[in-house]
């Protein structure tokens, strides 16, 4: 079934097609047989963390400009709820295994930490509250070490 999106506010909506996939590792010609046009394809994966506004959404285009009306109109949809990434659609499979399930993983990972706080005789609230800390620490750490290594790569 294919819908076009509404085209209100921006008119570049109803130059694409709305088409329900979701299936990681699908590639792009496929998609061109099913809709039998030219139109543009655009490709999406969210996060799970999207429901809390924290997303991180990968966006791929095909056929049309990455400074075109229609990749701004579907990046600002994304935007809204979480950080945007556009890439080449050659790597969107790549960046469904770096991004799309590795929250899951994190969240394992933070109550794993929890749990071995609390058999050592922490309350789980505090518990929860030091390995929700880490997380939080760890990912503001990662972003200056990284700024820093990107910017001694430029400076050399």
């Amino acid at each position: 079934m294919f819908t076009t999106l509404p085209s209100q506010p921006f008119c570049a909506a109803k130059r694409l097609i709305h088409l329900p996939l979701h299936r990681g590792g699908s590639e792009r010609n496929p998609l061109r047989g099913w809709i039998h046009s030219n139109q543009p394809i655009v490709r999406l994966m969210p996060n799970t963390p999207a429901m809390v506004d924290a997303g991180m959404t990968s966006l791929c285009f095909n056929g049309c400009d990455e400074n075109s009306v229609e990749v701004q109109f579907v990046r600002s949809l994304c935007e809204c709820f979480g950080r945007v990434a556009i890439i080449n659609e050659n790597l969107m499979n790549a960046a469904v295994c770096a991004n799309g399930s590795s929250p899951a993983y994190v969240y394992m990972f933070i109550e794993a930490l929890a749990d071995g706080a609390v058999a050592c005789g922490l309350p789980r609230d505090k518990a929860l509250l030091y390995a929700l800390q880490v997380d939080k620490s760890a990912e503001k750490h990662e972003c200056r070490r990284s700024s820093r290594k990107k910017a001694q790569h430029e400076y050399q």
